[in-house]
């Protein structure tokens, strides 16, 4: 084999190592790239949830709170829509305290 053709055969290997090493990086940089934008939609998802939940809970306590009777059959009682109400807001609280690392703040 000529000197010739193995100084472009080594040069084409080079080259080749280099642009397989190359798409490698791209691939694993990709593959992170999408595996945190999973977590920040699992992250948002959560806290919309827990919102919907907390806000659930605050309409159910006001429900109890404005039905409410003396009569013991009645499904409504005033402790009971309290108590969810309590449960509501510590839940907005917890909510709101997630939200300035979930949600990035734009200017």
């Amino acid at each position: 084999m000529p000197l010739h053709n193995r100084l472009q055969t080594r040069k084409l290997n080079r080259q080749v190592s280099f642009i397989i090493a190359a798409g490698l990086a791209i691939i694993t940089i990709i593959a992170a790239l999408l595996v945190w934008k999973e977590r920040e939609v699992e992250s948002r998802v959560y806290l919309i949830d827990k919102i919907g939940t907390a806000a659930e809970d605050f309409h159910t306590g006001v429900m109890h709170v404005s039905l409410s009777t003396n009569d013991a059959s009645s499904p409504w009682h005033y402790s009971t829509g309290l108590a969810l109400i309590q449960q509501a807001l510590q839940e907005f609280r917890e909510a709101n305290a997630e939200f300035p690392r979930s949600l990035p703040v734009k200017h």
